[in-house]
């Protein structure tokens, strides 16, 4: 994941609110430039994309493009997650059978200490055999605040071209 330029993925997630939690569907294509994510549920909110680079936040619907300032949690959490598994610091390992496409499967689990806007947050990922991530949860201060489970993830790219010219 340390090399993981580009990746398409969905992922079903949830926000802890503060009255209450908040749930999307949500589709990620990512390249080394931007991260493009498009809301696919709920219905009234489909269509509407994000695109997040390093240092900024973009809104687009329907031709109109926004700038959104800061960065919410429910767009870039599973590049939060993602970035964790490849820069964070490991902080535990198992493995377990965890429910998951309507049966039980074997999966890694793996926890990360990363940083994000300054704070300090915990990311466990739940790997499954091809190495896909098939769940992860985002905590900050040992609250749960993001829950994300995979319905397709898609490796694009992840060695660059020069290197494995090279033999890299």
């Amino acid at each position: 994941y340390a090399a993981l330029t580009s990746y398409t993925a969905a992922a079903a997630v949830e926000l802890a609110g503060e009255e209450e939690n908040v749930r999307y569907t949500l589709r990620f294509d990512a390249d080394e430039e931007e991260t493009k994510v498009t809301v696919l549920a709920p219905e009234l909110l489909a269509g509407v994309t994000a695109h997040l680079t390093a240092d900024t936040l973009k809104l687009e619907y329907d031709g109109l493009v926004l700038d959104a300032g800061g960065t919410p949690g429910g767009v870039t959490c599973v590049p939060l997650a993602l970035r964790a598994a490849g820069e964070g610091w490991l902080t535990e390992r198992s493995e377990e059978e965890i429910e998951y496409g309507g049966g039980t499967v074997r999966a890694l689990r793996l926890c990360f200490e990363s940083e994000a806007g300054g704070e300090t947050i915990q990311c466990t990922l739940w790997f499954g055999a091809d190495d896909a991530p098939l769940r992860a949860e985002i905590a900050e201060k040992d609250k749960i605040t993001a829950y994300m489970e995979f319905t397709s993830f898609a490796f694009c790219d992840t060695i660059a071209a020069d290197e494995s010219e090279a033999g890299g």
